[in-house]
């Protein structure tokens, strides 16, 4: 399911509704991952630490000072926003500590 950028932010926008489905990802400090199908996600993280996010990677060599394409950052009960294009399996973990990911895929009502 391509999605162009402008339909990803109007999705983005739109508020929380019956086709809203969430999922899961208990986290520890190894990296962990989930299977994600297509669309916009809007990820709490419920974590005491900052969580790293990667798309399609592991989560195991976190960069220096060099880039890594598809890792961000996470505060601790910090919210991002980010689109899949394809189904694609995202991995996290916490920096320290232990916590919980909330995966949430707006409905394209």
């Amino acid at each position: 399911m391509a999605r162009s950028s402008e339909a990803a932010l109007r999705t983005a926008s739109q508020p929380f509704d019956a086709h809203t489905a969430t999922r899961i990802l208990a986290l520890t400090t190894t990296d962990a991952s989930v299977e994600l199908p297509a669309g916009v996600y809007e990820v709490f993280n419920e974590c005491s630490a900052v969580t790293a996010m990667r798309l399609g990677s592991s989560t195991a060599a976190l960069p220096s000072t060099t880039e890594t394409a598809g890792l961000w950052p996470v505060t601790p009960n910090g919210v991002v926003t980010f689109v899949l294009g394809a189904t694609t399996t995202v991995h996290a973990r916490c920096l320290s500590g232990t916590g919980t990911l909330y995966l949430t895929r707006k409905g394209l009502s």
